[in-house]
């Protein structure tokens, strides 16, 4: 067993899994929102006034309205349609299609809230029915979710196969890691031949012993 390549293979296959994981739980999109803020400053007794409230038409969204007044009045939300009937004017003039949505008699402030599908205009109403002219404030703040897709399909394929990588290698590492012997791709010392060669013999000690006779004289 080599600890070594199991701790390698190991680490790699977590990493792996991460990265795979990732790659299915990207962030989806971010939402995207919209704010259409209204004034009537100084709105006079017994003369209402009509605000055309434009902001993302969308199949699911949430729309907010917050609004608050320096004295009591009438207020209401409407969904709007074209005036038809109304021929001499220049520009498109809307009126109310329908009841009210919402709708606040003699009050300083108010809040509503409707989601779903949101197609626009609203009217936003406002009547002042007390003896001195007041100050309305609101705010339109709709959100809906982006239709673009959160993540390009080429990234999610990039971290969908470098996790698939990562954790390939990681069984590989874990595979030898297991079932490799230690010390298989070691080279054996090279071994001390000793071998001891016999002596030569003397190439002339046959021929020295032949002059010798040669020399010596008749034996008397």
């Amino acid at each position: 067993m080599r600890t070594g390549l199991v701790i390698v293979g190991v680490t790699l296959m977590i990493v792996g899994a991460g990265v795979t994981l990732s790659a299915f739980f990207e962030p989806g999109a971010p939402a995207l929102s919209k704010v259409n803020p209204l004034a009537a400053p100084n709105l006079e007794p017994g003369q209402p006034r009509t605000m055309v409230v434009w902001l993302q038409n969308t199949t699911s969204g949430t729309l907010a309205l917050n609004w608050v007044s320096s004295s009591n009045v009438n207020i209401s939300v409407y969904r709007a349609t074209s005036c038809a009937f109304v021929s001499y004017s220049t520009k498109a003039i809307y009126c109310p299609d329908g009841p009210a949505l919402a709708s606040w008699p003699s009050n300083s402030s108010g809040h509503w809230t409707t989601s779903g599908e949101i197609s626009f205009p609203f009217l936003l109403n406002l009547q002042n029915s007390g003896p001195k002219a007041v100050n309305v404030s609101a705010v339109f703040d709709e959100q809906w979710a982006s239709t673009s897709p959160p993540v390009p399909t080429w990234i999610f394929l990039s971290t969908l196969a470098g996790g698939i990588a990562c954790i390939s290698l990681g069984g590989v590492a874990i595979f030898l890691g297991l079932f490799l012997r230690s010390g298989v791709y070691d080279r054996p010392e090279p071994e001390e031949l000793s071998t001891v060669a016999d002596p030569d013999p003397s190439p002339d000690s046959d021929e020295t012993d032949g002059d010798d006779d040669l020399l010596d004289g008749p034996a008397e």
